[in-house]
């Protein structure tokens, strides 16, 4: 913790108050020696310790085991609420890959935080559309859906597009839709 403080170039009084809750965590374990939940770390907070820093501390010592719900997964269970079940579990699957990448093929990388958004921003628009038609799930979409659903030009429309191929792809490669209706538009 001091060598983590010195590199970070924190007071002493921040020093000294991340030692006090690591101390304190460190009593209240069963398992000695085993990772400290950041659940179990927020509770700190609630006696005057800061928390980032015994955080820091615990990360960089291999002793934390992050246990907080990401910020990007609260706000993607936000944008597909109200879509029909079949239709969201299939959104949240390419909403996986988009976050974790794949090993699989299609192989991909990880995308960007910024990328998910407007690849998601992108499609639900045309997916809420679809599930206020009647369609319950993905697979019922066709060729003319997609076309319909694309918008006239421009931006707008490469940005639809380009969604919607990602969505349908990830599916198709999952074996969740039997047909990509996008291949060749």
């Amino acid at each position: 913790a001091i060598e983590h403080a010195v590199a970070h170039g924190w007071t002493k009084t921040r020093r000294n108050s991340a030692r006090e809750g690591i101390r304190i965590l460190l009593a209240c374990q069963d398992t000695p020696g085993a990772a400290i939940r950041a659940s179990e770390v927020a509770v700190l907070a609630q006696v005057g310790i800061h928390v980032q820093p015994v955080l820091e501390i615990l990360a960089s010592a291999g002793m934390l085991d992050d246990d907080r719900p990401r910020p990007l997964d609260a706000w993607f269970a936000g944008q597909v609420e109200g879509l029909p079940e079949p239709m969201a579990s299939e959104v949240r699957t390419w909403f996986e890959v988009l976050r974790d990448g794949s090993t699989s093929a299609p192989r991909s990388r990880p995308r960007s935080r910024t990328t998910i958004r407007w690849r998601v921003r992108s499609a639900l628009p045309v997916l809420r559309d679809w599930a206020a038609a009647g369609h319950r799930s993905l697979r019922e979409i066709t060729r003319d859906d997609i076309k319909t659903a694309l918008p006239a030009s421009g931006s707008p429309r490469a940005l639809v597009g380009q969604a919607l191929k990602s969505l349908f792809t990830v599916l198709k490669a999952r074996r969740v839709v039997f047909v990509n209706p996008t291949t060749r538009i």
